[in-house]
């Protein structure tokens, strides 16, 4: 078979398009798994590359051929015989040259020859003298052979220097940053001849493997691109086998499942703190994800406090006061975000939602703009800027968002009432603007003065001092370190049916459809109902939305809030009653953890925000309540 079919390619192909296809079989035919067919496609590699090669000197000597003043023909019938004996006389006197080199030096040859294994002879005489049969001395040095064996050698010294050097080239990408980022960078490393030969290139497959090992912090399409180049994933268990598990472990979690954090804004950042940014940065995120709000900010703190550029640093950070309703800090830290990166989607939806919430509604359109550009069916982004036109007078674009609503949420009241009033107005007729309720932000709060407070503030501080040291012990205690320890008189035992929450990290560990037991404080109804047997796609409504339904008879339900802690929970449970609080205004709370549509969600976060005075709350799970009912 002819190399251009063993390649699958064309006969003119260059260079390239020849290591492309060499690269793209040889992961099908592996030297460990198909010899015989490696060596084909070895064979035709390197035939395809010699006839590549010979073309283009050929086209080369013929070019230069051209340039060159062709001989002179003589029409009268002298074809230039005088020249062309000339020139082979030439030619045989420098072959004769040649050949009596070649003589002389085979002739040096044969006398060295002689000479060496004549002083072999007589050192193996000598040998079997002394009876030393130990030491094996080859009867005859094959120079032919030695000189093909000091080839290799120098050969293998320029391998090993080669891969010296590709190392090294990783080893410098890595630690400047701004290299480190740059997927070009990596592509060139990559085109190294090295990788094309199978000896160096499975020395270099396994150092990169090691190097990447403590050296984790990459963008995710440049650890891909490696991973596609090297097959290590193809190879997970020989790695496991040669490799600490528990790094491999942490390898192949960040190849298959990336972070979501994004390399684009630390160009410049100091090299020599990349790698503790970025793992201040990534534990963050990790504790975001966990609700571990505390953990969370000590780390991105950390991190801002190295480098201050880095639009997902700033998102984050805006992040975590936005769900902590610190809504002044994740409005700065999300302006600040989103003037570095001014296409971050999620910027843009947390933005519009608070400068929604602070009556800044022309402010607010242009990032729910953007945002719903690419999410134009997102519910929270709709209801938003719905919201922002009604309220700034553009009631036509009001009116078709509020039946977009409505056509994705058909029974939904609130959205009803406002297109209802929105028709009014277009019409001429006059209906009264409704009152938007606006979130306040609790620690804003003035304390209004009250000179007997200050009267009394010393005594009050006298008493609770006392009123600690006796009941110290046997009362609910909170901690710096965001734990929440149960006291003595609440009997929450461990059992095999629920699994008891006794700190804000085990709540954070909770999943859907797990059973708990937990106690809360300080429960208020609110006006939301779990329903049983309906067609509807939620199980949770509003009192208006169910009363709009007639679907009162399918009420199984109300839902409560609740404090664990700083944490609010929501739940539905059909036997709570104020009677079953106890002396401290404490109920314990058993049941399974569920799913509640994201809406829903947003709808009572956003009323009920202002339910506690408590500053520093933060609501339990993204879309998660807990359902009590009947357990």
């Amino acid at each position: 078979m002819n190399w251009w079919d063993v390649l699958e390619i064309s006969y003119d192909s260059d260079i390239k398009a020849i290591k492309k296809a060499y690269a793209k079989l040889l992961k099908v035919h592996n030297p460990e798994d198909d010899a015989e067919g490696y060596q084909n496609l070895r064979q035709a590699y390197d035939k395809a590359i010699k006839h590549v090669k010979k073309n283009k000197n050929s086209q080369q000597n013929n070019n230069n051929e051209r340039k060159k003043e062709p001989l002179k023909l003589d029409y009268e019938g002298n074809t230039g015989e005088n020249e062309n004996k000339k020139i082979i006389s030439e030619v045989n006197l420098y072959i004769d040259k040649i050949n009596q080199a070649s003589k002389e030096l085979e002739n040096e040859h044969k006398k060295t020859t002689v000479k060496v294994n004549a002083y072999l002879n007589k050192i193996n005489q000598v040998n079997k003298e002394i009876g030393n049969e130990k030491v094996k001395i080859p009867n005859k040095i094959n120079f032919e052979n030695n000189h093909i064996n000091y080839d290799k050698s120098a050969a293998n010294n320029n391998l090993k220097e080669n891969i010296h050097e590709f190392l090294n080239r990783l080893d410098t990408i890595y630690n400047d940053i701004s290299l480190r980022i740059n997927l070009r960078m990596w592509e060139e490393l990559l085109n190294s001849d090295l990788l094309w030969d199978l000896n160096s290139f499975k020395i270099i497959k396994d150092e990169v493997f090691k190097f990447l090992l403590d050296h984790k912090y990459l963008p995710s399409e440049v650890l891909i691109l490696l991973s596609n180049n090297f097959d290590w994933i193809q190879n997970e268990k020989t790695l496991y086998g040669k490799y600490p598990p528990e790094k491999v472990d942490e390898f192949f979690s960040n190849l298959k499942s990336p972070s979501e954090l994004e390399y684009d804004y630390l160009g410049t950042l100091d090299s020599k703190d990349a790698d503790k940014y970025l793992e201040l940065r990534e534990k963050a995120y990790k504790m975001m994800q966990k609700k571990d709000y505390l953990e969370a900010k000590k780390h991105l703190f950390h991190a801002y406090h190295l480098f201050e550029n880095d639009a997902e640093l700033l998102r984050l950070i805006g992040k975590l006061y936005y769900d902590t309703n610190d809504f002044d800090n994740a409005l700065k830290f999300s302006r600040l975000a989103f003037k570095l990166n001014n296409i971050d989607l999620d910027s843009a939806l947390q933005l519009g939602h608070i400068l929604t919430m602070r009556k800044c509604f022309v402010e607010a359109i242009p990032y729910l703009e953007l945002y719903l550009s690419l999410n134009n069916e997102d519910l929270i982004g709709l209801t938003n800027i719905g919201y922002c036109y009604y309220y700034s007078n553009n009631f036509l674009k009001a009116r078709e968002i509020f039946n977009k609503l409505l056509s994705i949420d058909n029974d939904n009241e609130k959205i009803e009432k406002y297109l209802r009033n929105v028709e009014l107005k277009l019409k001429g007729k006059y209906a009264r603007k409704i009152r938007f309720e606006p979130y306040t932000p609790k620690n804003k709060e003035e304390r209004k003065w009250d000179p007997n407070y200050f009267r009394i503030y010393p005594i009050i501080a006298i008493v609770i001092i006392i009123l600690h040291y006796i009941y110290g012990n046997s009362t609910a205690s909170y901690h710096t370190d965001d734990t929440y320890e149960i006291n003595h008189m609440v009997d929450l035992k461990d059992d095999k049916t629920f699994k008891v929450i006794k700190t804000n990290s085990d709540l954070r560990e909770i999943k859907e459809n797990m059973n708990v037991k937990l106690y809360i404080r300080n429960v208020k109804p609110i006006n939301y109902f779990k329903l049983a047997n309906t067609d509807e796609d939620k199980g949770i409504l509003s009192k208006e939305r169910i009363d709009a339904k007639n679907l009162n008879d399918k009420i199984e339900s109300q839902l409560y809030l609740g404090i664990f802690n700083n944490i609010v929970i929501i739940f539905a449970d059909n036997n709570f009653k104020k009677e079953n609080l106890d002396e401290n205004g404490g109920y314990i709370l058993k049941g399974t953890v569920c799913h509640m549509d994201e809406y829903t969600r947003y709808n009572i976060q956003s009323e009920y925000n202002n339910t506690y005075n408590q500053q520093n709350l933060y609501w339990q799970g993204i879309n998660e309540y807990i359902d009590c009912v009947n357990k």
